[in-house]
Order: C-alpha cells, then structure tokens, then sequence
C-alpha cells in the first residue's frame, strides 16, 4: 500500500512540474532567416541552452551553439557517446540565457558554437527542409525551408490545442 502511495505521489509531483513548451516562428530573409521564440501558453521571456538546426531527411547538423560545455552532460561509453547519469552532472554549471530571437549564423551572447567547428560559417540550401529545436527547462521544434515555415512540431500533449501546432505540413 505504502508503494502505491508512494507512486501517487511521485506521479502528482511530475505532472505538476510540467512546463510550457517554447514555440518556434522562422522569418524567411535569404539565407539568414531569424527565428523568433515565445511560450505556447504562458508569456515572458523565453530561457534557452541549446538550440540545433539539421536537415530533415539525413539528420546532419547544420548549426549547433550552446551555453554549456556538451562534456557536461554527455561522455564516451563503448565509442558511443551517451548521456551521464543525472548524479553525475554539475548542473549549476548548466545555464540558461534570455533569448527573443536568433538569426541564423548570429551566435548570441552566452553562447557557443559547437557545429560547425572553428566557429565556421553555417549555410542553409533552398529546397531543403530542416527542424530547429530550441531547448532550455523545456523545449519547442519546427520544420522549415529557406522559402517558409512548413509546421510546428509538439513535443508535448497540450500544444495540440494551439492552432500552429495543428497547421499542415506546407512544404
């Protein structure tokens, strides 16, 4: 009985501490389109750590910068790298950084570059279709091209509710 309870409790606590999910709006402009970040739900400044851009077919990573040290979170095991036991992070070394919007290419302050490496220029090619994921103490993902936002992604169950999260895909 005592471990049913226990289970209740454990489950009330996750499903309190859900947050929002950041939504992702892409503003064509050539080949440095800007990405604008606002909660789904809520309102205020949105906080990220990572943000990714890869294609959507092959998965390559086309941009990636971060305001933390990928080592502090990951590690090599059996030529994998995979992600440490939460014990085993110093997650005060793990910060956020107030962000409205990025233009693609721009490393904002606080962040760094990790892909490409040596802080290379990254470039964008039209017809291609891409995910950006943006991430923080949540997260948010859409798929574009170079000409145009094609559908906003839900990574949780409560964005569905948000008419972009139910848009199409349009590409």
């Amino acid at each position: 009985m005592r471990k049913a309870i226990s289970i209740l409790i454990l489950t009330l606590l996750l499903v309190s501490c859900v947050t929002d999910e950041i939504k992702i709006t892409m503003i064509p402009n050539g080949d440095s389109p800007a990405f604008r970040f606002k909660y789904v739900r809520g309102s205020g400044k949105v906080y990220l750590s990572d943000l990714t851009i890869k294609e959507a077919e092959s998965a390559l990573i086309v941009w990636q910068i971060r305001t933390f040290d990928p080592s502090l979170i990951f590690e090599e095991r059996d030529g994998r790298r995979m992600p440490k036991n939460p014990r085993d992070i110093d997650f005060s070394k793990l910060k956020t950084v107030p962000i409205r919007q990025i233009t693609f290419g721009v490393v904002p302050e606080g962040f760094n570059q990790y892909y490409p490496p040596n802080n290379e220029k990254p470039t964008l090619r039209s017809e291609v279709k891409y995910f950006i994921s943006a991430g923080g103490g949540t997260g948010g993902k859409t798929e574009f091209t170079l000409e145009k936002e094609c559908r906003k992604i839900s990574v949780t169950s409560f964005s569905i509710n948000d008419p972009d999260f139910t848009k199409p895909n349009a590409c």
